[in-house]
Parts: structure tokens; C-alpha cells; sequence
């Protein structure tokens, strides 16, 4: 008699709880009532909200997790996506943002892009950041500057470098301090960590004008020493003729400062 009550009650247990579970699946608690998103990006944030707008009011046992992070993941700005169901009535979204490693400049609008010069933002969604800038116009292939920062590996020469553009049949690798470097599509990754060594090496002696890395030897042309240079031959030529000073300037301005870079023989 004991065992049969012990199961009768077991029974009715299981019907309420079944009941209760109806009713509860029935009331607004087990609805999704609210999606917290946690990021750092307020207009990703945003697009978020905007996207998962139809999923309000549905039951939050049905939302299929999975499914909603896949497409999130298909915005090219999200790194990483995670969602958990958070009973009765939450989905908690945490998001990771990618983070640009270049600026591209088109038509002087500043998009935001990844390591392949993917653009995926524009600038007003990224936070005060500094990275170099991509310079593109109809004259420029991007897989030329995807190549040269290819091999860019040295990480204190990527940070600094303000801005890469093309000048002719070269690229011009801008740095902070406005020297120079001469480059093309040709150059190897060695090249730049010895040629970036060299510059750290001479800067603080001179300023340096530009660094010519296309050739096997290093090119290096200063600023000042040009002028000092330019000054000093013509106060030691007072008597000479307008035509001489003319070709002694015409020689000095050519000048240019060769270092044979050994690590590039």
C-alpha cells in the first residue's frame, strides 16, 4: 500500500509539473523580452539590436542559438560571437570586434580594413586609433600594397609608418617622423627589418630625407647635410662665376649619400 501511494504521488507530481511547465511556456516570462549585447562598438551594437528585432516576443526555448551566432558572424566587423539564454525571458550576445590594421583612403573617404585590406568599416566606427594609412586611387592595384605589408613583419616599423602611397613606378612608405622609404613589390622581407635598423641608427645623428631599399645597397639621402654642404662650397668660392655657382648647386642638390647596408651583400 506504501509503494502504490509512494507512486501516486510520484504521478500527480509529474502532472503538475507538467501543467506548470505549459502554463509557464504560455506566459510572457518564458518569451524573449530582452537581448543584452556586450561590445565595444556602439554602431555594431546597434545593427545588432536592429537584426534581432523580429526575435522579441518568441518563445526563448526555441531560439536556436547556433543558428543566430552563424549569422552574426557574417558581418565582416565581428570577430567572435557568443549567445547563451539566460531564463525566463534574456539572450545575452557577447561580441568581438575586429580590429583594423590599416586605413584606406578612396576618393578621401577613410574606410576601415584588416590585414588583407579587407574593408569592412568605416572611420567614424572606430575608436581613436593609430594605423597607418593605404593611399588608393585608379592608378594603384591593392594587391601591391597588400604585398608590401606583407612583408612588413618588424612591429615597431608598422608602428611607424603613417601612410603608404604610390609615387610613379615606386611606393613610398611614409613614417612619423616624415622620412622616406622608397620601395616596390620586389623588395624582401630582410630588406626592410636592415633597412629600419639603419635608420634607427643614423636618425638621431641626421635628419634623413628618404631610404632607397629597391637596390642592393641601402640609398640614403639627409636633409641637412645637404644644405650645409651647399653653404659651405659656395663661402668658399666668393669670386666664382654666376655659371659655376649654378653648376656647383646642380651638383650638391644631386648629391645623395650611398650606405652599403652589409647585411643586404
Amino acid at each position: 500500500m506504501i509503494k502504490f501511494m509512494k507512486y501516486v504521488f510520484i504521478l500527480i507530481s509529474l502532472v503538475i509539473f507538467f501543467h506548470l511547465c505549459i502554463w509557464g511556456f504560455n506566459t510572457k516570462y518564458f518569451y524573449v523580452n530582452e537581448i543584452s549585447i556586450e561590445g565595444q562598438n556602439e554602431i555594431i551594437k546597434k545593427d545588432i539590436i536592429q537584426k534581432l528585432s523580429d526575435i522579441k516576443g518568441k518563445k526563448l526555448v526555441y531560439i536556436n542559438v547556433e543558428e543566430l551566432e552563424k549569422g552574426l558572424k557574417r558581418d565582416p566587423r565581428v570577430e567572435f560571437v557568443e549567445i547563451k539564454k539566460v531564463y525566463p525571458d534574456k539572450l545575452i550576445i557577447k561580441i568581438n570586434e575586429k580590429a583594423p590594421y590599416a586605413f584606406v583612403r578612396i576618393n578621401n573617404k577613410f574606410y576601415a580594413a584588416d590585414k588583407n585590406l579587407v574593408i569592412y568599416g568605416n572611420i567614424e566606427e572606430i575608436k581613436n586609433i593609430d594605423i597607418p594609412i593605404i593611399n588608393i586611387d585608379e592608378n594603384t592595384r591593392l594587391e601591391d600594397f597588400k604585398l608590401i605589408l606583407s612583408k612588413i613583419k618588424d612591429d615597431e616599423l608598422y608602428k611607424s609608418i603613417s601612410e603608404i602611397r604610390k609615387n610613379g613606378t615606386y611606393y613610398e612608405i611614409v613614417l612619423r617622423d616624415g622620412t622616406i622609404i622608397k620601395t616596390d613589390t620586389l623588395v624582401e622581407e630582410k630588406k626592410y627589418v636592415t633597412s629600419f635598423r639603419l635608420y634607427n641608427k643614423l636618425k638621431n645623428e641626421q635628419a634623413i630625407d628618404y631610404l632607397d631599399i629597391r637596390y642592393k645597397d641601402v640609398n640614403i639621402k639627409f636633409k641637412e647635410t645637404i644644405n650645409r654642404q651647399l653653404n659651405q662650397e659656395i663661402e668658399e668660392q666668393p669670386t666664382a662665376k654666376p655659371t659655376e655657382s649654378k653648376a656647383v648647386v646642380k651638383k650638391i642638390e644631386n648629391n645623395k649619400l650611398t650606405t652599403n647596408n652589409k647585411d643586404n651583400k
